[in-house]
């Protein structure tokens, strides 16, 4: 019996020594020089790096464990989101952290740094549209007999009674 508790403990060992562990800031620095070697403009890496800094100042506010990438699971993010949303950031501000983000952790997927990407499942989130107020009959008859477009247009009809009258035929 000892001698297999032992065998699964130098598993176990072996397989977390096989692993190549990385704190966020490290596999950070890693994916912007990814991001320069791959040729990606300026513009695209001072994106990458601005957005994924906030990321990081909110992960430490909400005592994120940022020692180790794979530590990082999708209740973090879920928590990031409640959070930006608290702080009324914009939707567009919102996702557009979560695609830097999710870009950020397929590439820590890709070396080998985390085994599952925590923005995986996670969806961008949508803006909220209020329909304004319709208009009355008696507002859309008053803007209409007001209207030049309301003038120009039926100053060219073909006929003088729209309900005899059949387009391309003067009746």
């Amino acid at each position: 019996m000892k001698r297999r508790n032992m065998v699964r403990n130098i598993d176990i060992i072996e397989d977390l020594q096989g692993e190549e562990t990385r704190s966020y800031e490290q596999a950070f620095h890693d994916f912007l020089k990814h991001c320069k070697i791959k040729g990606l403009s300026h513009d695209t890496i001072l994106f990458y790096e601005k957005e994924l800094k906030q990321i990081s100042k909110v992960f430490l506010q909400l005592n994120t464990p940022l020692d180790n990438v794979k530590m990082i699971k999708k209740h973090y993010i879920e928590k990031f989101i409640e959070n930006q949303l608290e702080l009324n950031r914009a939707i567009s501000t919102i996702n557009s952290r979560l695609r830097a983000g999710r870009i950020f952790f397929n590439y820590c997927l890709e070396k080998g740094y985390s085994k599952k990407n925590p923005f995986d499942g996670i969806k961008q989130l949508r803006a909220r549209r209020e329909i304004g107020e319709t208009f009355s009959k008696d507002q859309l008859n008053r803007h209409t007999q007001d209207s030049q477009y309301y003038n120009i247009y039926w100053s060219k009809r073909p006929c003088d009674n729209v309900d005899t009258c059949t387009y391309g035929n003067k009746t």
